[in-house]
């Protein structure tokens, strides 16, 4: 949560290509932020039968 360095109101956060987009809904402040790309991989264990989340960087993901 990112508050705006003009009026301290809280940014709302729009997705564009690259990253995200912080835009003030009082003054119009707007700042760009990179973000990186996550992979999420849900398995079931054989052995447990449970559900696991796995969450993967950039060079994770090569793997």
């Amino acid at each position: 949560m990112d508050f705006c360095p003009k009026c301290g109101t809280r940014m709302r956060v729009k997705r564009v290509e690259g990253g995200v987009k912080l835009i003030c809904p009082k003054c119009g402040h707007e700042e760009f932020k990179k973000t990186k790309v996550l992979q999420a991989k849900y398995e079931v264990s054989p052995e447990t039968r449970r559900e696991a989340l796995t969450v993967l960087t950039g060079e994770e993901s090569e793997i």
